[in-house]
């Protein structure tokens, strides 16, 4: 099919749209924490492609348990269902997305005053073959691992994430800050005509600091092909 091929590699040139989102759709006694999200859009691609795409999404959680000896979880989860009309041939696609992710944090004892953190994270994606190129890259940017560059368009990924967190202090100028080990790993099927499985991981050291309010961190990491990488960035890890 060359036409879906051409679509395969077809790169976004020009998205519009409007979306509303409600807050608890759901009656709160039954479900604490939800929200729909409704949104039309109209896509253009460098290959002349126009796209008119509807799509609803529910989401859920999280919802958050105490689990023994201080340790806590949650688990969050959503849905999407919609439909792309061509508006070269009026050909209809619909297309659904779900996802869910688990978080836990297990504090550590320790020498100092502060404890060590184990946190894990997990996060499972499908979608059906139809789903918007735009949204597949959203999603194999979202299952990126630590020192790799996107995984490109996928339209399924399980995404892990294993972190040891050590509080330290730094003497001279009576600051804290947080030493982190990680490790990632990321398997993922491509968005292609023929899809492949996609792995990556690795493992790593990073330092979380925060100046004057704003959370600074950076990781090196050495990834599975044995090449060695570093990243900065912004924004306070993963929290329950």
């Amino acid at each position: 099919d060359v036409a879906k091929d051409d679509y395969d590699t077809d790169d976004l040139l020009d998205r519009k749209g409007a979306s509303v989102e409600l807050r608890n759709p759901i009656d709160p006694n039954r479900i604490r924490h939800s929200s729909l999200r409704a949104c039309v859009e109209r896509t253009y691609t460098k290959g002349g492609r126009h796209e008119s795409i509807g799509s609803a999404t529910l989401r859920l959680g999280p919802f958050r348990r105490d689990l023994p000896l201080d340790a806590r979880s949650n688990v969050q989860g959503s849905i999407t269902g919609g439909t792309r009309l061509s508006e070269s041939n009026f050909k209809v696609l619909p297309f659904t997305s779900v996802s869910a992710t688990t978080r836990q944090l297990f504090p550590l004892s320790s020498i100092s005053d502060q404890p060590w953190t184990l946190a894990l994270q997990h996060t499972l994606t499908t979608a059906t073959r139809a789903l918007p190129r735009h949204e597949a890259n959203a999603m194999g940017i979202a299952s990126r691992v630590r020192g790799h560059s996107s995984m490109g368009p996928v339209t399924s990924s399980l995404v892990g994430t294993t972190e040891l967190r050590i509080p330290i202090k730094i003497p001279r100028i009576d600051s804290e800050a947080k030493v982190v080990v990680f490790g990632d790993w990321c398997m993922a099927q491509s968005y292609a005509s023929s899809p492949q499985l996609v792995r990556k991981s690795s493992v790593g050291v990073g330092i979380r600091k925060s100046v004057q309010g704003i959370p600074l961190k950076l990781d090196v990491s050495y990834r599975g092909d044995g090449k060695i990488r570093s990243m900065v960035g912004l924004g306070a890890d993963f929290d329950v």
